[in-house]
């Protein structure tokens, strides 16, 4: 019987060594007991390797009742710029790659936990795709349910990996970053990119449904609930035209605009006509997310 309880404690220590260094290193602060690792390194990185985990772990924590929905374009516009145009603390909720699904999900994510007072939606085109399906919020909230969930989670190994490096031997990660010149880059995504994303297209009724049961929801309560069409370089705007597009981009339009109250930046302006106010054909610049703020708020 000794030697029974040796074999087995000699087989759960190394499961239990690991368990210890994920709780030290945590790189997505889900145990929130050890900050040996820098928060502001963790949001540089974990951050970057799984947007949905990083963001909603850290609003069930401290959570707020005004919050911005989105993709990576929503991630421009910078929240502390919003709080001291509003006196009101703003959560940006937008996740790099993010889809209008997930954009759904995360709203009533949030809506559990706070009673929510404004909201902003980042939704353009490309966004606005009914083959569109990856919503990866769902796993978040299985690995919310579940703690060995978080501990075997490859992401996570992956992040808390590069997280020592960087903290021990100060290695350095590009993450993001194409591994081509700004040039073919903003050609691949005109050429590229957009034509994947409407490879196939179909109009997304059952997504304009969810938003309308969003916006209704939030007209019953008081909340104020917004949608920015953020500016896109005219280079792209007229690729979805050149794929065919049209009539479903001036549909999308309508439809939005005819849905809830919509600041449209997206059209022919001295914005969306230049190259320097864009870092790629998606993403305008940081300057212009000002602009953008100064606009809105």
């Amino acid at each position: 019987m000794k030697k029974l309880f040796v074999n087995i404690g000699l087989f759960v220590i190394p499961f239990a060594v690991y368990a210890i260094l994920v709780i030290v290193v945590d790189p997505f602060n889900y145990f929130n007991v050890s900050h040996v690792i820098p928060d502001e390194l963790k949001a540089e990185t974990s951050c970057r390797l799984n947007y949905r985990l990083w963001k909603m772990n850290a609003y069930r924590r401290q959570p707020t009742d005004n919050i911005l929905l989105g993709d990576s374009r929503m991630l421009l516009l910078d929240a502390d710029s919003i709080s001291a145009r509003t006196g009101e603390t703003y959560y940006n909720f937008a996740y790099g790659g993010g889809s209008l699904d997930e954009v759904i999900e995360t709203f009533w994510f949030a809506d559990s936990i706070v009673s929510l007072k404004h909201v902003y939606i980042g939704l353009n085109f490309s966004m606005f795709n009914g083959y569109h399906t990856v919503n990866r919020t769902h796993q978040v909230r299985k690995v919310f349910a579940n703690p060995l969930l978080y501990l075997i989670d490859k992401v996570m190994i992956k992040a808390g990996a590069m997280l020592v490096a960087q903290a021990l031997f100060d290695a350095e990660y590009e993450i993001e970053r194409p591994e081509m010149t700004p040039k073919q880059f903003w050609e691949y995504q005109v050429a590229v990119t957009a034509r994947n994303q409407f490879e196939r297209y179909t109009y997304p009724d059952d997504y304009y449904q969810r938003l309308s049961e969003i916006v209704s929801y939030c007209n019953d309560r008081g909340i104020t609930v917004n949608i920015i069409i953020f500016p896109e370089h005219m280079d792209l705007i007229n690729r979805y035209f050149e794929l065919g597009l049209k009539e479903e981009y001036d549909r999308f339009k309508q439809d939005i605009h005819r849905l809830v109250k919509t600041h449209d930046f997206n059209y022919g302006n001295p914005i969306t006509e230049n190259c320097a106010d864009f870092t790629d054909p998606y993403h305008f610049t940081t300057d212009v997310g000002l602009q953008l703020v100064d606009e809105i708020w």
